[in-house]
């Protein structure tokens, strides 16, 4: 049946980078042209539609499939809608950008199949109205970027009581100082826009509140246990760079999580692909995050170009003007490697199937990669930025914070599920002599100097954004996000040892060995709580029988870091091996000198 197309010039004011933002971000495109929301479910078919779309204006709204958006920035973008009944059905509309002088000349072509030949003349009515719509809503926003307004912006809608309890209840658990922190967190929720405020970012609350990631992640784990916001552990595909999976709690994590869009099985990486962000709390929200089309370009801007490749096909784009290497990637996680160069051919070609053939190829700038889709499919082809910006709040490093650990010690992974981290700093402590103390001053006594002991070394720690993990017998088994907090942290207990010693005749006795260790670990549910488990617990223990009182018993790798740390030196290094040890381990003793507080 012929489809009809439509075409209307558009004069943007705006740059075409700038104009090519705004059409990728499909939700609040689609949101401010007046269309309802949408609920989606993923599609496991051959077909390259990956969800099923439905209105979410009564039982008998039109289901409908949206075709992965193809792109080129900033040039290029196009859309597909296929509906399942009704009169229409398709609707793809092609925006084409062209910088000009001063702003960019903005194509757009929409065509439209109708359902019955007898019916083409309302489905042309139609388009007439929905692209002279269209047009004039772009040339509304095109003004208003260029008055710097925000004409898009639809701020979240709350309730206004429990956010005002909650906002109470936050200041209540802060100092005085730190109270007028809430309200300038609260009014930056009330003015994020409803698209926005169910991924709150830490960096970007940080630029926005001008405060730094130590006092803004206080500040939120205060108002998540208050209610006020609530985190969120979002497990991020490695290709769309968008969560495939969204869990409330730790306990909700699985190992492994399925990326409808992409079509990846994504294993579960605490400290690597599991970011937290945060919304404001169930109980201030009158509906969850709004939903207006399947796949928003705009949340992907490291793919530079994408392309539908039709089953059993050949087609061909032209590659960036620009030298570097890129990722090539088709749905279901076949990859390869393209190089832009100066000296590159002209025109190379893939063949793309279960993987990329060949696996890695060379282009000159703007240039041309032919193409040979030979699955009997269609599915979605990127080409995609390898940088990956690491800025961001993961998983592990929340539970690291000693706050996590005070506010939410239930949050806990499930015990079937073990999260694998590449690397902690774990610190194990003893404090000797205790039979001795109890014997000068009696259990009563002893127990007060213990506390106070366990109190100096505890807040030494937190200082150093440590977290306890459990007491040991008569210590501590402490984690660190760096050897650089571990080292700092276990120098000053030391000095809060030898401080309390010097300042009670009784404490004498008393005396606190360290041993310290970094590397992979698991992170599981022991007894309850989070706890560490595997090699580098177990070689942290062994550090820590062999380390006298007094001293820091750490890897000789370390002892770098001790150009950073006065008043303290490294002995003889030797090996420790066996009991349990895959390898021997050379260490090196500390020996922590007290601190002389200069007069003035």
């Amino acid at each position: 049946m012929e489809a009809i197309v439509l075409r209307r010039e558009v004069a943007c004011a705006t740059a075409a980078s700038a104009l090519f933002v705004v059409l990728a971000d499909s939700d609040r495109l689609y949101r401010t042209l007046g269309q309802v929301m949408v609920a989606r479910e993923p599609l496991l078919g051959e077909g390259s539609a990956r969800f099923l779309l439905r209105a979410r204006s009564g039982p008998r709204a039109i289901p409908f499939t949206e075709l992965p958006p193809q792109w080129n920035q900033p040039s290029l973008l196009v859309t597909k809608r296929v509906l399942h009944q009704g009169v229409l059905a398709s609707i793809a509309t092609r925006f084409t950008l062209t910088p000009g002088l001063q702003g960019t000349q903005l194509v757009i072509e929409m065509q439209l199949e109708p359902r019955l030949p007898q019916l083409a003349w309302l489905v042309k009515l139609y388009g007439q109205g929905t692209l002279w719509h269209l047009g004039r809503t772009l040339l509304r926003i095109d003004a208003g970027i260029e008055r710097g307004e925000k004409t898009q912006l639809r701020p979240a809608q709350l309730v206004a009581e429990p956010l005002l309890a909650a906002q109470q209840k936050t200041k209540a658990a802060l100092s005085p100082e730190d109270q007028p922190l809430v309200d300038a967190l609260v009014a930056h929720v009330r003015r994020t826009d409803d698209l926005d405020v169910d991924s709150l970012r830490l960096p970007s609350l940080c630029e926005s509140l001008g405060q730094s990631e130590a006092t803004l992640l206080r500040l939120l784990l205060h108002a998540s246990a208050s209610g006020l916001l609530q985190p969120s552990f979002d497990v991020l595909c490695p290709s769309c760079r968008t969560p495939a999976s969204q869990c409330d709690h730790l306990s909700e994590l699985p190992d492994e999580v399925f990326c409808a869009l992409c079509e990846l099985r994504i294993p579960v990486e605490f400290a690597g692909n599991v970011e937290v962000t945060f919304r404001p709390g169930g109980a201030l929200r009158k509906l969850a995050r709004p939903l207006y089309t399947s796949v928003n370009p705009s949340s992907s801007p490291h793919v530079l170009t994408q392309l539908v490749l039709p089953a059993s096909s050949n087609l061909q784009f032209v590659v960036p003007n620009e030298p570097g290497e890129f990722r090539l990637w088709a749905r279901g996680g076949a990859s390869g490697l393209l190089k832009v160069s100066t000296l590159g051919p002209q025109q190379a070609s893939i063949a793309v199937n279960d993987s990329i053939v060949p696996a890695n190829v060379e282009v000159a700038m703007g240039g041309t990669l032919l193409i040979e889709h030979q699955t009997n499919q269609a599915r979605h082809f990127k080409l995609e930025r390898t940088e990956w910006n690491h800025h961001r709040l993961h998983a592990h490093r929340l539970t690291l914070h000693p706050l996590f650990r005070r506010l939410f010690p239930t949050e806990v992974p499930k015990p079937t599920v073990q999260l694998a981290v590449p690397t902690v700093s774990l610190w194990m402590s003893e404090f000797g002599s205790l039979g001795e103390l109890c014997a000068a001053l009696g259990d009563n006594g002893a127990f007060r100097q213990f506390q106070e002991l366990t109190q100096a070394v505890r807040k030494a720690i937190e200082q150093e954004q440590g977290a306890v993990i459990h007491s040991e017998g008569a210590g501590l088994v402490v984690a660190f996000e760096t050897n650089e907090l571990a080292l700092r942290a276990a120098i000053a207990a030391q000095r809060a040892v030898m401080a309390l010693r010097a300042e009670n005749p009784f404490a004498h006795l008393l005396g606190m060995r360290i041993g310290l260790f970094a590397g992979p670990a698991t992170l599981v549910c022991q007894d309850g709580r989070l706890d560490y488990f595997g090699q580098t617990v177990a070689t942290c223990a062994r550090l820590l029988a062999e380390a006298h009182s007094g001293d820091i018993l750490l890897p000789a790798s370390l002892i770098e870091l001790l150009s950073a740390n006065a008043g303290v030196k490294a002995g003889p290094i030797f090996s420790i091996g066996g009991k349990g040890l895959p390898a021997s381990v050379a260490v090196t003793r500390l020996a922590v000198e007290q601190m002389v507080e200069q007069p003035v």
